[in-house]
């Protein structure tokens, strides 16, 4: 097993603010690497800030039934 020669580390953005980091490891980058690996980033910052928002309605929404429940039983 042998270790990557180059290292990659591309920020992963949504509206100009970090929310995560990618790192990859390579023996070889070729040029055309940088460019998909920005492309791919943005996309993972428009996902992971969509699945934190549907978590968030989700925990919202628990919140609320838990305190129906609590309601019902006064």
């Amino acid at each position: 097993e042998a270790s990557p020669k180059v290292l990659l580390i591309q920020p992963i953005l949504f509206e100009e603010q970090i929310i995560g980091v990618l790192e990859m490891g390579y023996m070889e980058l070729p040029a055309v690497t940088t460019l998909i690996l920005s492309r791919v980033t943005n996309k993972l910052g428009v996902t992971i800030r969509g699945i934190q928002s549907m978590m968030q309605v989700q925990n919202l929404l628990e919140h609320s039934s838990k305190l129906t429940a609590e309601m019902a039983l006064e």
